[in-house]
């Protein structure tokens, strides 16, 4: 059994959706700093210094959080980002719940503020995993 004192979290993935398609070109304009070298890979590439976390984002409206080492530092990182898409005129929806899932099949929700908020995030992480044969 592990020694809680000894256990420290080093970096939290998480992913969410905040559109059903970008246009990364556009995108890689409005963030000054990001990378985007679509030949090389499919996503843009987008690092913060405050949390220093980094952020993946793709065409499909999928965005991968890297590199927090706390879940408030995760919803921060999504936050600046919807704000800064946002800002430069670009249609996006705020995740109104992060969703954690990991491999013994649990799931962390945070960000929720009604039960039917959560429900709605499981059913419709039910699908993803559904139409990627997962579930």
């Amino acid at each position: 059994m592990a020694d809680e004192d000894k256990i420290t979290i080093e970096n939290i993935v998480a992913s969410t959706s905040i559109a059903d398609k970008l246009d990364l070109s556009r995108i890689a304009l409005a963030l000054d700093g990001s990378e985007y070298e679509p030949d090389q890979f499919p996503g843009l590439i987008y690092r913060l210094s405050e949390p220093k976390t980094a952020v993946l984002i793709f065409r499909s409206g999928k965005v991968n959080c890297t590199g927090a080492k706390d879940i408030e530092s995760v919803q921060k990182t999504i936050q600046t980002i919807v704000n800064k898409i946002k800002s430069a005129g670009i249609n996006v929806y705020e995740p109104k719940v992060v969703l954690l899932l990991f491999g013994s099949g649990k799931v962390v929700c945070t960000g929720a503020k009604k039960k039917e908020e959560i429900i709605e995030a499981v059913n419709k992480l039910k699908q993803e995993l559904a139409k990627i044969g997962y579930l």
